[in-house]
């Protein structure tokens, strides 16, 4: 069965409904090699940063009038890593309570795992990678390391 409310997450209104609009920032980190971005007729660094936006707006427009009912996704502009604020403590807690509140009560263990790795990635947030290193690390038998499940979504 479909859910039909304004705020569903399949984005499908009641009949007759606007659905409300909502938007979050969200912070993609772009990797691109210095051959990459100085290949062009030996243009500097720069230009092929200017190069890459044009690039990556292009392509979000592209996506956004293939998919029109899919959320859209624009292109601000580049951030350097010193410009982007650490979250505070608060919101990475809230998040993974957030998880826990709303699947907290599934019943699987495949489930139960995911909740936990998704619950793990909000606290952690970038660091994620660098936590399951160390929880994979059994330090009492090295040659039994631990292995981590991202479980699947209930």
């Amino acid at each position: 069965m479909m859910d039909t409310r304004p705020d569903a997450p399949n984005g499908t209104p009641a009949t007759g409904a606007t659905p409300e609009v909502r938007e979050r920032d969200a912070v993609t980190q772009v990797e691109a090699s210095r051959d990459w971005l100085t290949s062009h007729d030996e243009l500097s660094e720069e230009v092929g940063w200017v190069m890459l936006q044009d690039w990556l707006t292009l392509h979000l427009k592209e996506l956004n009038q293939r998919a029109p009912k899919l959320p859209t996704v624009t292109f601000h502009g580049w951030l350097e890593p010193e410009q982007i604020e650490a979250p505070s403590l608060q919101n990475p807690i809230e998040a993974a309570l957030g998880v826990a509140f709303r699947y907290g009560g599934t019943e699987e263990g495949h489930h139960r795992a995911w909740v936990i790795d998704q619950m793990v990635r909000a606290l952690t947030g970038c660091g994620y990678s660098k936590w399951i290193t160390a929880y994979e690390k059994n330090e009492e038998d090295e040659s039994d390391p631990y292995e981590w499940s991202e479980g699947i979504p209930p």
